[in-house]
């Protein structure tokens, strides 16, 4: 007989599998510029300040008619930066930039784009915090967005037509 229990996992590690939130996090970067760095889940242990972190918060899947379907995927950001001034501001530059874009950019190859839906700014009363400073993470960061795209489903496969039967009735 054996008890299976969910344990917790001994290192945080760097999302990567989600081509959404690495491609969210490069935009990230570009946008606040070289000194900022940008990770995708966890704070990695010893990270250089300033940094935003990227976690997704939530998912919608909508179906648009037969052939297509909707993803939304809502993000949260979280900063650290030497003081709270530079969050701050990190926080405002961010928010201004995800509300002038329309798109980001999901794989620049095959030209496919994440629309940008929603972002929002909250900013905690003082003295409460963020919980980024103190290495816990609360569910919601002060920088959330959702991010948008539509997908065509896989066509299925249908049976051949036998025959088409066709008659005119002009004369």
């Amino acid at each position: 007989m054996a008890l299976l229990s969910p344990q917790p996992v001994a290192q945080p590690v760097q999302i990567t599998g989600d081509s959404w939130l690495t491609a969210l996090a490069d935009w990230t970067k570009q946008t606040l510029g070289p000194e900022w760095s940008a990770f995708c889940g966890a704070w990695p242990p010893d990270h250089a300040t300033p940094a935003v972190l990227w976690q997704m918060i939530g998912m919608d899947v909508r179906t648009l008619g037969p052939s297509s379907y909707e993803i939304e995927k809502r993000m949260t950001a979280f900063f650290r930066a030497e003081d709270a001034d530079r969050e701050h501001a990190g926080m405002l530059k961010l928010l201004e930039a995800l509300g002038a874009a329309v798109k980001i950019p999901l794989d620049r190859a095959e030209r496919t784009f994440l629309r940008i839906g929603e972002p929002r700014g909250s900013v905690p009363a003082a003295g409460s915090g963020t919980g980024a400073a103190t290495g816990t993470t609360a569910a919601v960061g002060p920088l959330t967005v959702s991010l948008i795209r539509r997908t065509a489903k896989p066509a299925e496969e249908a049976p051949l037509m036998q025959y088409v039967h066709y008659q005119s009735n002009m004369r």
